[in-house]
């Protein structure tokens, strides 16, 4: 009989698709398996046949607020992101609270990274624990947010009678533990810090759980079936206001570049118009994106992760949150995007035409991808989790 684990993972869709393949794969091994998740992506885990714990707080508060248009460009984007961050805190102050309830019966305890409090209250109730990361925390600096997860959590400590901390300390007590934590990222894509401690894992991207009944809309494959691969449009989580604008711009975008277009509406409740585009609902990225000529998001941890896994070519547009621009950077590095700094508050018609044609033009963009997505595929991340999970059990 496997053990009960209960996952902590709050946060947006990029956090919890991960961990609703992770938590089916786990299942699969024997073990009983709830993941703790926000409201908005509870029909993510019942579909995967999954525990559920619903977290307190709204994600979506976090991601609903949008700056001034008329501000110069730097203002917007630097004003986003500390807006971003100040919703974030909020939002996470309330998770916190929730935590202890949601792993009330486990036998051990997978922590996301905006979940820390998994940790603590693992400490407190003495049960095993591992971390769990889909962002690129503790590679190259690209993030210290760590002080942004940590609001309640003294609170949490001094209810079980555990001494203050602060994240460097936790921190400092997680390497004298030798504490695992596993990054469900692609070493093809990101290299293994040098810096990184043994007990550090990244061996491959988690997939999401696609469920074997899923069947395509059949406006969709129509259109598909009705002329060359179109360019992918979608931002997902975000909400950058203004749809009416958006949805201009990516039209005249589309237009520009001479290309047919599938464009997810999102949360941006976006939607556009015209004789070769068609506006969708939530499509599995597995399925769509290797339909596609390219792919145009914000960015964040999934759909990246999903766009390289099909070898397409890829324009980010990163918004506010904080692992976006290092992912739109990876991307050009890599060669699977054209150069330039795009940023979806502020992105023109024109400027996102001119790279859609250059995505969807250039050869040797479209000749790395692939190439990058056949050393993905080969790649098992999951494996070193269910390997670790078994000996924190036993």
């Amino acid at each position: 009989m496997g053990a009960h684990l209960v996952l902590i993972a709050p946060g947006s869709r990029g956090h919890v698709d991960p961990c609703v393949g992770l938590g089916v794969r786990l299942r699969d091994a024997g073990h009983r398996v709830t993941l703790a998740v926000d409201r908005a992506f509870t029909d993510l885990v019942t579909s995967a046949g999954l525990g559920l714990r619903v977290l307190p707080g709204d994600f979506r508060s976090c991601v609903r607020e949008s700056p001034r248009r008329h501000e110069p460009a730097e203002r917007v984007i630097s004003s986003g992101r500390i807006a971003a961050a100040r919703l974030l805190r909020a939002y996470l102050a309330e998770v916190n609270v929730g935590v202890p309830e949601a792993m009330v019966d486990a036998d051990a305890v997978l922590v996301g990274e905006l979940g820390i409090a998994g940790y603590h209250v693992a400490e407190a109730r003495g049960i095993p624990s591992l971390g769990l990361h889909v962002a690129p925390m503790h590679i190259g600096g690209a993030l210290s947010a760590e002080r942004l997860y940590f609001k309640g959590v003294n609170d949490l400590r001094h209810r079980y009678g555990l001494p203050a901390t602060t994240p460097e300390d936790t921190a400092r007590r997680q390497r004298e533990l030798r504490w695992p934590i596993h990054f469900g990222l692609s070493p093809s894509v990101v290299a293994r810090p040098g810096s990184w401690p043994e007990w550090f894992t990244m061996a491959g991207f988690w997939w999401p759980h696609l469920d074997p009944g899923w069947r395509p809309p059949a406006e969709l494959t129509e259109f598909l079936a009705a002329g060359p691969p179109p360019v992918f449009v979608g931002f997902g989580s975000m909400m950058p206001g203004d749809a009416d604008r958006l949805a201009a711009v990516v039209s005249q975008a589309l237009r520009a570049a001479g290309v047919r277009g599938v464009v997810q509406s999102g949360w941006a409740d976006l939607t556009v118009h015209g004789p070769d585009v068609l506006t969708i609902a939530d499509v599995p990225y597995e399925w769509l994106f290797p339909r596609t000529a390219a792919v145009v998001h914000a960015a964040g941890a999934g759909v990246t992760a999903a766009g390289l896994r099909a070898g397409v070519p890829a324009v980010p547009l990163p918004y506010t949150s904080p692992d976006q621009p290092f992912w739109a950077d990876r991307l050009v590095d890599l060669g699977v995007a054209p150069t330039g700094a795009l940023r979806l508050r502020t992105v023109s018609g024109a400027e996102l035409g001119a790279a859609i044609r250059g995505a969807v033009a250039d050869v040797g963009l479209r000749a790395r991808a692939e190439r990058l997505a056949a050393a993905i595929r080969a790649e098992d991340g999951m494996t070193p989790v269910l390997d670790a999970v078994a000996r924190i059990v036993s």
